[in-house]
């Protein structure tokens, strides 16, 4: 794959370098600008990944190119966004032999690189940048602020990213509300979340509105999400917990909300079906979004629907529910249907796939032919 890039990446060369008369296997510079040269390096990265990039870098180099600032940040971007430690800590300390300048983007680049990828962890060389950037003399900003505290928060770290985030201020640092937001993820996927954690999380919450920072629906659904993630004993706070950060961003001037704070709520609600009171909660979330005219949409339907599957959740209950998010505005999916009457079936839950499929009828998702096809299958 790397090679058929390379191959590409030479045609455009050939295409941009016939007027001159030189070609590829021509010793002599190319008459190319060095933004040209980067442009090339940046499309073989994007297209084939670090591998690709180095290899169209040689092909360059061995014309006479002479790689800037810009191409190696592209080409330790391009390990960063592979999460590859290795990788871009080869590139940095090239960038420190020869001398090339480090700036803003190679650090919050070299910080990625250690961030934790869809399946893995995030990986604790990330201190060494901490130690690299002080040795250096680079001073934090914004977005290397941000990245640090986000990796720090992944490692389960999170009194070092609090810690980051007050030196910062201290050190004159902007800290938007994307900081903060990095820092209410870092404290909600932090172990001592589990000891402690909500009281700091609110306390980051109260900071941000007292400074007139945006706490936006992204501050509420880290939020939320955590009280969803942990697994705590009393299920009671947890409820009351995402029900106070919920009336909490109402309460922020300027906030505007959205559904997806409250979808997750009511996965909250619904997935402790059997505590008392979760229902009269999941209700009250519905009525609430119709009360601020917040439109349920197809999300908020799945979520009831998927949420009830292994539940106590009665079939009347399921029914007030889902009429009440039919009436906020959402509408039913035939797939959506469909798997939740086979997931009733699975479960012997006739009466709630019958019901199931009279909805599909009703609202003309589902044919009456497919209607009966699985009605046999509820007999």
């Amino acid at each position: 794959a790397a090679a058929a890039v390379v191959e590409q990446v030479e045609k455009q060369l050939r295409t941009m370098v016939a007027a001159g008369g030189a070609g590829l296997e021509g010793k002599r510079p190319l008459p190319l600008s060095a933004e040209t040269y980067n442009k090339l390096v940046h499309e073989a990265a994007r297209i084939g990944g670090p591998e690709a990039a180095f290899l169209v870098w040689r092909r360059l180099e061995y014309q006479g190119w002479q790689p800037d600032q810009v191409a190696y940040n592209t080409l330790l971007a391009s390990h960063a966004r592979l999460h590859n430690p290795s990788g871009a800590w080869a590139v940095f300390n090239q960038m420190r032999k020869v001398g090339v300048p480090l700036d803003e983007y190679t650090w919050v680049s070299l910080l990625k690189a250690h961030a934790r990828p869809k399946r893995g962890n995030a990986d604790m060389g990330v201190l060494s940048v901490v130690t690299a950037m002080k040795n250096t003399g680079a001073n934090h900003t914004t977005k290397t602020v941000t990245g640090l505290i986000k990796v720090l928060g992944q490692l389960g770290m999170g009194h070092e990213a609090r810690k980051v985030l007050v030196d910062a201020r201290s050190d004159g640092v902007v800290c938007s509300g994307w900081v903060h937001d990095s820092l209410l993820d870092a404290l909600a996927n932090s172990s001592e979340a589990e000891g402690g954690g909500l009281a700091r999380v609110v306390a980051v919450l109260r900071e941000m509105r007292e400074q007139g920072l945006e706490t936006n629906g992204n501050s509420l659904n880290i939020v939320i999400n955590a009280c969803r993630r942990r697994d705590h004993q009393v299920v009671e706070g947890e409820l009351n917990a995402a029900s106070f950060f919920t009336t909490f961003a109402l309460a922020t001037p300027g906030f505007i909300p959205r559904s997806d704070p409250f979808n997750n709520l009511l996965k909250i609600a619904i997935e402790h079906s059997g505590m008392e009171g979760s229902i009269t909660a999941a209700v009250q979330v519905l009525e609430d979004m119709m009360r601020l005219g917040i439109p349920a949409d197809d999300r908020t339907f799945k979520t009831i629907l998927l949420s009830t599957v292994g539940s106590l959740v009665t079939v009347r209950q399921e029914q007030q529910l889902l009429h009440l998010c039919l009436h906020a505005g959402a509408r039913p999916h035939m797939e959506v249907l469909q798997t939740m009457v086979k997931a009733y079936l699975r479960d012997r839950r006739i009466q709630n796939a019958v019901w199931i499929l009279g909805l599909g009828l009703a609202y003309k998702v589902m044919t009456p032919a497919r209607v009966l096809s699985l009605h046999k299958e509820c007999l």
